[in-house]
């Protein structure tokens, strides 16, 4: 588990995974077979099914930063605390590596974490330091959220998009954002507070961005649903007199 003082300092700090550190290594991806046919016997099937892990070459700022968690935890670290802060916090970086699109990722947050390894453990343990809370806003907790995963981070909103950024381009089809989202495939409606009736929208908001109901409600589309409610009153007010 994460020492205390990482946990208080990540509760601040939205773009740690704290579910990945540690254990974020795939199980089971070491060499598969290593042992098979090595020895009559002995080895056959012991390198089948689940293989070990190597562990993962640790980069020296991530050294850096998991020996200043250790240092001011209570109680302080032992080795065992450090090496699992160790391959945790290099697996997130391996993960982020590996996608071409996260390089600018990786650099906002190798920046971050060498600030924490700076600090006193005050500092560390609660960011006062201007210079790593600036740095701590150069990063963008939704690209961290997929580059730490191994994905891509999500497209950049373009300019009009009056919704949430991390709902462009996202798995859902939302409308009345201003812009079209690439996920309607062409089939949404981008005026605000539309929606109804369009098989496409999953998600409709309003001009200012926010959420008024999905395509299976019909109040999505508010000045419709109250003229609606209006119509309504009205014929039965007349019927009955």
């Amino acid at each position: 588990m994460l020492r205390t003082s990482l946990l208080a300092l990540v509760a601040a700090i939205p773009f740690v995974l704290v579910t990945q550190l540690p254990g974020c290594t795939a199980e089971g991806d070491g060499k598969e077979g290593e042992g098979e046919g090595e020895g009559e016997g002995e080895g056959e099937g012991e390198g089948e099914g689940e293989g070990e892990d190597e562990p993962l070459p640790v980069p020296a700022f991530v050294a850096a930063f998991c020996a200043k968690d250790a240092t001011c935890s209570t109680p302080a670290g032992d080795a065992a605390s450090i090496d699992e802060c160790e391959q945790g916090v290099a697996s997130l970086f391996a993960n982020a590596a590996g996608v071409p699109e996260c390089s600018d990722l990786v650099a906002d947050a190798t920046a971050q974490f060498t600030c924490w390894s700076t600090q006193t453990c005050e500092q560390y343990v609660v960011p006062t330091d201007p210079s790593c809370l600036a740095q701590q806003e150069a990063v963008d907790p939704d690209a961290a959220d997929a580059c730490f995963n191994g994905e891509a981070p999500p497209e950049p909103a373009p300019e009009g998009w009056n919704c949430d950024d991390a709902y462009y381009a996202d798995a859902d089809c939302d409308c009345g954002c201003g812009i079209a989202d690439p996920a309607c495939e062409g089939a949404g409606t981008i005026e605000p507070g539309t929606g109804p009736g369009v098989a496409a929208c999953e998600y409709c908001y309003d001009a200012t961005g926010d959420f008024i109901g999905g395509n299976e409600d019909t109040s999505c589309d508010v000045a419709a649903a109250e003229g609606e409610g209006e119509g309504e009153g009205e014929g039965e007010g007349e019927g009955e007199g």
